[in-house]
């Protein structure tokens, strides 16, 4: 099995390759839109915190007066085209439980569609914006970022790197250089020397700021309470 997935992992290394090179030799354009473009996006598969992170980053700039726009793909959505979240209408399984989520808890003007690129464009052509987030943008090639903020999960760090399905990259770590600042997560959760070392191993010169995951509350849905984490028993199935 591990030779399978090995041979599978260097096919999509290929793939992924020549995804690269046919939009860095023009052959795919690039988009490039009149406002400002911030993606927020990982690495690996899953797990890396976008979505908490991706509500305090649109929160931190809608309290400095800016009107932003946030573009996510529908993924696991009913949704199969280009539409604008309105919770009046429709509720997280027609749009994407994460972009909606996104909208609820910012009130920013959201969009979801197949492809990042072209929903972007529509929310433009139909809204006005000061800045425009999108949602796991990292591999999107088609639109053009102002600025990349790259989400590193320490707990998920591999040495040697795998590719999937061999391990959990999407991309080789030598594209951390096209990151222009680094959210490193989930710091809390590995010692400060082992943090240490995998910040050596990268050589990224540019800003890099530390979050930890904490859980503090829970909801009783039973009751319909929200309470402290320390009141959970010991032994519980999740």
């Amino acid at each position: 099995m591990k030779w399978l997935l090995w041979l599978l992992s260097h096919i999509y290394a290929c793939l992924n390759s020549l995804n690269k090179k046919v939009y860095a030799r023009g052959i795919f354009k690039t988009v490039k839109l009149s406002t400002p473009v911030l993606s927020v996006g990982n690495l690996t598969v899953g797990g890396s915190g976008k979505t908490p992170i991706m509500i305090y980053l649109v929160n931190l700039f809608q309290g400095h007066q800016n009107k932003i726009g946030v573009v996510s793909r529908n993924y696991k959505s009913k949704v199969k085209f280009i539409a604008k979240i309105e919770a009046s209408k429709n509720g997280a399984d027609y749009y994407g439980d994460e972009p909606f989520l996104i909208n609820q808890k910012t009130n920013s003007i959201g969009y979801v569609g197949p492809k990042k690129s072209l929903t972007a464009k529509d929310l433009v052509r139909n809204e006005k914006v000061d800045f425009i987030f999108v949602d796991d943008g990292f591999q999107h090639h088609a639109l053009f970022k102002n600025c990349n903020i790259l989400l590193i999960d320490v707990t998920q760090w591999e040495s040697p790197f795998k590719l999937l399905p061999w391990g959990r990259y999407r991309d080789p770590i030598t594209e951390i250089s096209k990151a222009n600042i680094i959210f490193w997560t989930k710091v809390n959760f590995i010692s400060n020397e082992k943090f240490s070392d995998i910040k050596k191993q990268i050589h990224f010169k540019g800003p890099q700021f530390e979050f930890q995951f904490l859980t503090e509350n829970y909801v009783d849905y039973q009751k319909q309470e929200v309470k402290n984490i320390a009141t959970l028993p010991k032994r519980l199935v999740l």
